[in-house]
Order: C-alpha cells, then structure tokens, then sequence
C-alpha cells in the first residue's frame, strides 16, 4: 500500500523514516529470491569450474585413469582407447593448468546428443599469455559434469577454423593404426585400414608385391618417431610425417564414424623407390601384370584393353605374338623397377633374355577427372644382351612397312606412298609433287625392296633399319615410329654422284624441277618464285617475258639428274646440279635463301673447257646491255660514260608490236676479223644447245649473230642495270681471256 497524499502546501516528514508495513516485508522477499538466484548460478559455475580443472589435472598428471573418471563415453571412445592417446594428447597442446571459466552458454534443448543429459558450452582462460579454448560438458547420471570434447580455434594461412579434439584423436589413432599395420602388420590388416576403392586395387597385386610395396612406403622403425602434422577439412584429412630423407604422407576420407586411407606418398632415399601415389602405382603394375598375362596367353582381347588403341590398331591386332617373347606377370615379383611421373610410368624388367621397358600412359590424363583407374601400356621396348634396343611396334611393323612401301613405290601409287611414310617424309617429297611427275624421282631403289632379301635388321629405339638385297645392289630402308607403327622416313643407295638419301635427293630435285617447268613454260612469275633473289633482280624482274630461247633450255632439265654435289646446312647453302653428259648438258646452281632452295643460275655445258659453259645469268645480262633484248618499261636507265671509253648508245625502240627475244643491231652485223678460239667454242655450245646456225667465219657472209653472243668491243654498262662481271655473287664461270686451244 502505497502512502497517502500530502495535502498541498504540507510538507511530509516522514518520509525519511517510514515506518515497516506490508510494502517493506515485499522488498525483503524480493532481495532474499535475488540473493537465492545467485547462489544457484554460483554454485553452477563452481561446478562447471570444478569439471574443467578436474580435466586439466589429469592431463597435467598424464593419468588415463584420471582422464577417463573426468570425461563421457564418447570421448573416451575416440581418444583414449588407443595405445597413444597420451601421446596423441600432448601433441594437441590442450590448455590444462589455472583453467578459469569466464562465460558459460546451456545448449538448446533440442541440440543435446541425449534428451536426458543436459550440455553446456564452457569457455576458459589461462594465464598469460592467455589461451582460451571452449569445453563442451555433459551432466551424468551422478549431477556432475563431465567433458565431452574440447574446441580450439586454428589459424593457418590466413584461413580461422574450429577443430574439435575427439575428431583430431580420432584421426591421429587412425594414421597409428595404418602405419603400424603397413609397418609389422599382416595383408589382411593392410587391407583393413585402407577405403574400398583402393582395397579394390591393392587385392589385385600378388601378397609379395604388396609386402614390398608396403615397406617402400611405411619406415617402421623411423615413422613412430616422427611428430605428425595433420591438416583436417570436413571429411578430408592429410597427415604428413617428414624427417630426415624420409618423407610420409598420407591423405585419409571419413567413411561413416572411421577414417581410412585413400592414398598415399613416400620417399626414403637409399631404402627404395619414390612413391608419388600408392594408387597410382598399384594401377601402373596392375596394369603391366594384366597386359602381360593377354600377351602370353595371345588373348587379343585382354590385349586391346590393357594397350592403347594405337599400339594394338597398328601392331598387336594382327601381329605374330609368338615370334616375340616377352616376360610374364610373374617376373614382376623378381627384378623389376617401377617409377611414377604423374600419369606417365615405367616399369623396367630385367630377365635372363634381356631388360624390358614398358611404358604407360593415363589414357585419360587431360580430363578434369584425374582419377581415370588405369594405365595403359603405350610402348615395349627391348634391350637384348648384345645391346641392341628395339622397340615391340617397330619389330612388328617394319618389314610389312617396307613391302608396302616399295609396292607403293613400283605402282606409282601417291596415296599409298604417304599412308606408307612419315610425316617427314611426306611433308618433304609427297606433298610437293603430282601423281604424275612421280617418274622424275629416283622411285627404282625403293621399288626394287619389294622382292629382295633382307640382309640385316637393326633396331635404336623408335628407328630400324632393315637392308635390302636388289639386283641394282643392297638398300637400306630407314623407319621411324610413329603413333605405333613403323613408317618409312628414307631410303639410303650407296652412290659417288648422288645423295645416299632418297630424301635429300628429291629436296634437291623438287625445286630445280619447278624452276625447269616454268623455264620452259615461259612462266615469269613461276621463275620468280623459284629462282634467287639476285636472279630475280639482276634478269627476270627486268623481263617483259622468257626470251624463246631461253625456254628451249629449259628442256633440257627433262634428263635425269645425273651429278649433284653436297648440300651443307644453313642459309646461303650451295650446291651444282648436273643434267646429261660432263660434255653434253645443263648444271643447275641451288642456294638456300630463307630455308628453302632455289635456283641462283644455270650454266649450257658441251664440253670440258672452261668457255664451254654458258652461264644463263650472264649472257641474258650481256644481251640487255648491248640492246640486242627488250627488257622492261621500268627498267631503262640512261648509260653512264667511263673515263677512256665512248658512251653506249641505247638500242632505237622498235615501232609497232615487236616480239621479246634476241634482236641485231647495226653495231653487233659488223665483224672486226677472224673469230677466236674461245668464240669459235662458245658458238658450237650455242648451236648445240639452241639448234641455231653458227655464226659467219668472214666478213664476207655476215650474218646476225647467235644468242648469247658477247659484243665485239664492250661498251661501260649502267651500273643500275648490270654490274661489273663476278660482282653479283652468282655460280657462273667468269667470262676473262679465253686460252687457246689445238696450240697455235
């Protein structure tokens, strides 16, 4: 009841002294339900507080029985029923001494593991440096409380994450368990500890492999004394062990309420082979064991399933198996290596025949999927006791591939011949060439293979060699493999005019051939792309068109090539191509400008004195000069006069439409005397090469003269149109004083 009104304008006095009434006997009540309430709740953080430290006492003491008397069933049952439980503990680091709670939060109660057993989260403090950690509790049975689980707060790489302490036991015992059983354990305990996908792949491997295999991975008497790092991430964990010249990881999965191994990675130098991944390696040797039982059991089935689809499409399928022997699944448990490069591998096999090599390959290594379950066998290759190397593809593809291609060959079949070849050689020869100029090639060599007897076979890795027996003399087919099966790159004749390859002389017979056909086409533009750049500046730029002359020497490149002299590497490199007789023919000068060959000049032989050459560059040159051929509109400088000599007058221009070619002149009709001996030698190469009549021997019956034939007395030329003789860097033979021949 509250106190009555003054009256206004009355001042209470006793309102600094009430007097006890019923108001006062309910403040009491109040203060007494306060002082109650915090009792209770004291009390509640003593016992909470008492839990705690009872917890931290028994890591303190290290006493397994303290630790069980002070936590619930679940945390026992992941932590401490392991050998090293305490040991796992104190790598954990858990807070343990002067624990002070500071806050305390009741869990839901529709959080709680047992609708019976209430839970609370406690956060505590250590002294400084302060470390705080959270407790999860549980109320037993008894009232009092029990530990259930610890939380810490990690940071690593920036990144904060909460980690529960039975998960971290539970995770560490697991990694024990598998060392341990891979260390001293028996297979059937291997197997136990690993998950169902790898347990698939380890059962296929003989029990002796996998005992190796196991102790390659698990140092038993180096890995219990290593301290763990492990790195946990929902149901994910990696745990490392790393010491000196040994390193062991190991990556686990949670399957339900217990981790097992799904990989792991192991190097021990000096005890062992480095194991990037024990899947990966147990699916490399399953892989070869499986392939190996196909082979010799000849099932072309397991076969085409165990190799990839080059090696059995082009090789295996229709191969001989028994003409070849090669080890059996169960030479893997004797002396045999194995090393693991990512999806590629090698597994080396070594009997008393000799050191096999199989190589394998993920067939799927660049799909996202990593994880494809096999390896395929991708190449066998031989190392005999005598040294020689061969490779499984090429031993069963080399001879068919020779007899196709010399079939191809003696059939002029172009197709045929590039299904035949290697990429090399097609790129080099068949694809620069019609089926109908086929004949222009040196084709007999590998054409006469068809039928001959082999001599020898020799084998270098991816090359074979197989010698040939013709009736033009022994020919060596050379073969490379390429996506498994053997392929002709080269044909090797041994010759003293030649190139001994096949190869080498259809690069030098592709280009002159070009050059030959637009030559006697009369096809500008085709001489341009095939001729050099100095050709193409000083002659065939300053052309309106190939002079009819000009293409009839062209024909004669129809010979066979009968001389070729050697072509060096590298850019500017020369060579002479020689067409007909040393007496009677056409040599071709090839440069390489730019990395490909072409032609720099050509020279009319017919005989063997020096001036029984007629250098093409230099007569054209000759010819412009003295006015004798039209060249082109833009090419028609004014002559430049030298000291002591009397400037050359430029040939009138014709009227009307004129036809390009070797035309005379007033000055060129007249003849100062007998001819010379070098005259009379060049006029006969002229009139055998141009089927044109030899030009006068007096002054009585002058007629005009051959092509090609120099002026008289030579006039100082325009250096923009043709330097001096020997300056433009071409092949040609100079032109100086002719020597006399038959003697005087």
């Amino acid at each position: 009841m509250s106190a009555p009104l003054s009256r206004p304008g009355r001042e209470r006095h006793d309102q600094e002294a009430p007097t006890p009434g019923r108001s006062g006997l309910a403040a009491t009540a109040l203060l007494a339900v306060a002082a109650a309430s915090l009792c209770v709740v004291g009390c509640r953080n003593l016992a909470e507080q008492r839990a705690v430290r009872r917890f931290g006492d028994a890591l303190s003491e290290e006493s397994l029985a303290a630790l069980s008397d002070a936590t619930t069933d679940n945390f026992r049952g992941k932590a401490l029923e392991h050998e090293t439980a305490l040991e796992d503990l104190r790598l954990l680091r858990l807070p343990k001494e002067e624990l002070e709670v500071v806050a305390v939060t009741d869990v839901p109660e529709e959080e709680w593991t047992s609708p019976d057993a209430p839970e609370c989260l406690v956060i505590v403090e250590t002294p400084p440096p302060t470390r705080r950690a959270r407790f999860k509790l549980v109320r037993a049975e008894a009232g009092n409380w029990l530990v259930d689980d610890v939380l810490l707060k990690q940071t690593k790489g920036g990144v904060k994450a909460v980690m529960s302490v039975t998960e971290q036991l539970e995770l560490l015992a697991a990694v024990r368990g598998f060392t341990k059983a891979w260390g001293s354990g028996t297979h059937e305990e291997r197997l136990a500890v690993v998950t169902p996908e790898l347990r698939e792949d380890l059962s296929a491997l003989p029990q002796t492999r996998l005992a190796e295999l196991a102790g390659w991975v698990v140092d038993a008497d180096r890995v219990d004394k290593l301290t763990p790092k492990t790195q946990m991430d929902d149901d994910e964990a990696a745990v490392q062990f790393a010491g000196r010249g040994y390193t062991l990881l190991v990556s686990l999965e949670k399957r339900g309420d217990a981790w097992l191994v799904k990989d792991a990675a192991a190097e021990n130098r000096g005890l062992g082979p480095k194991i990037p991944s024990l899947e990966r390696t147990c699916l490399a040797l399953t892989g070869v064991s499986k392939f190996l039982t196909a082979y010799e059991n000849g099932d072309r089935e397991g076969l085409e399933s165990t190799v990839f689809p080059t090696l059995y499409n082009g090789c295996l399928r229709t191969a001989d198996l028994s003409s070849v022997s090669l080890p059996t699944a169960a030479d893997l448990d004797g002396d045999s290596t194995f090393q693991i490069h990512g999806d590629r591998a090698e597994v080396v096999v070594t009997t008393d025949a000799g050191v096999y090599t199989l190589s394998l390959t993920d067939p799927n290594r660049y799909d996202a999927d990593r994880r494809t379950g096999e390896f395929l066998v991708e190449e066998v290759t031989i190392r005999s006791g005598d040294g020689e190397q061969r490779m499984l593809s090429a031993i069963f593809t080399a001879r068919a591939a020779v007899a196709a291609f010399a079939a191809a060959a003696s059939e002029g079949d172009l197709h045929a011949l590039k299904a035949a070849s290697t990429r090399d050689l097609s790129e080099t020869v068949w694809s620069r060439i019609e089926p109908a100029d086929l004949d222009a090639l040196p084709l007999a060599d590998a054409a006469a293979g068809a039928d001959g007897k082999v001599l020898t076979e020799m084998h270098a890795g991816p090359t074979t060699e197989i010698t040939i027996e013709t009736p033009a003399g022994p020919r060596t087919f050379v073969l490379k493999e390429e996506r498994g099966a053997s392929k002709v790159d080269d044909v090797l004749a041994p010759s003293l005019d030649l190139p001994e390859s096949f190869k080498e002389t259809c690069a030098l017979i592709l280009p002159a051939r070009a050059f030959a056909g637009s030559l006697a086409k009369g096809d500008l533009p085709g001489l341009n792309r095939t001729s050099s750049a100095a050709f193409n500046r000083l002659v065939w730029h300053q052309l309106r068109s190939v002079p009819a002359a000009v293409s009839a020497a062209g024909k004669r490149l129809d010979a066979p090539l009968a001389k070729a002299t050697p072509l060096t590497k590298g850019e500017g490199a020369r060579c002479e191509l020689h067409y007909g007789t040393p007496t009677d023919g056409v040599a071709l000068h090839l440069v390489r400008e730019k990395g490909r060959l072409v032609v720099d000049d050509v020279e009319l032989v017919s005989g063997v004195h020096p001036d029984a050459r007629v250098a093409l560059k230099q007569a054209i040159r000759e010819q412009m000069a003295d006015g004798s051929l039209m060249i082109a509109d833009s090419f028609a400088p004014s002559p430049v006069p030298q000291a002591g000599a009397q400037p050359m007058s430029p040939a009138p221009a014709p009227s009307g439409v004129r036809t390009v070619g070797y035309e005379t002149t007033a000055e060129a009709e007249a003849t100062d005397g007998p001819p010379s001996a070098a005259e009379i030698v060049r006029d006969r190469v002229r009139l055998a090469h141009f089927n044109e009549p030899a030009p006068p021997q007096s002054a009585e019956a002058a007629e005009p003269p051959p092509a090609f034939e120099p002026p008289r007395a030579v006039a100082p030329l325009p250096t923009s149109v043709a330097p001096a003789k020997g300056s433009d860097g071409g092949a040609a033979a100079p032109f100086g004083e002719p020597l006399p021949i038959g003697g005087e």
